[in-house]
């Protein structure tokens, strides 16, 4: 039987990280530093989570440019953008199932994220002003396929 470490690692993180802290409040007598233990563990798994944050405010990004810009180029280049960050969100997710479902807690926030990078940039992209509210589905955004459709140029 796999262990959680190797098939979901946040979850385990999460689990062992509270394991040790019930250990430390039993007042265990061993010479272990119980609450840092636990609060690098407990790291290690946010490390993760704002990997998935970071990949969904780029994936954001680059679908707001895809949809909103009428440049004609370079969308090639956030088409591939979009790609690689969904492709490494699926590692993440294979990785780390139990982050799938955190991943609707992080699209407001990647939402804004991805809007104050491109707020200085809506002029040269010739956008109208960025929607105030994420446009996109969750599903939308982790597709591999859904794509948004564009501006009229």
């Amino acid at each position: 039987m796999a262990s959680l470490y190797e098939t979901d690692f946040y979850a385990w993180t999460q689990e062992q990280s509270e394991t040790l802290r019930a250990v430390f409040a039993q007042r265990v007598n061993l010479p272990l530093d119980f609450e840092n233990l636990a609060e690098e563990i407990e790291s290690v798994g946010k490390r993760d989570r704002r990997e998935l944050h970071s990949r969904m405010a780029r994936i954001i990004e680059h679908l707001l440019k895809l949809g909103e810009s009428t440049l004609g180029e370079p969308r090639n280049g956030w088409q591939n953008s979009v790609r690689a960050e969904r492709s490494g969100l699926d590692q993440l997710f294979d990785q780390s199932p139990s982050l799938r479902p955190v991943a609707g807690e992080e699209l407001a926030p990647a939402f804004r994220r991805a809007t104050r990078r491109l707020d200085h940039q809506v002029i040269e992209l010739c956008m109208d002003p960025l929607p105030r509210v994420c446009p996109y589905e969750l599903d939308q955004v982790l597709s591999e396929t859904w794509w948004p459709e564009p501006r009229d140029r």
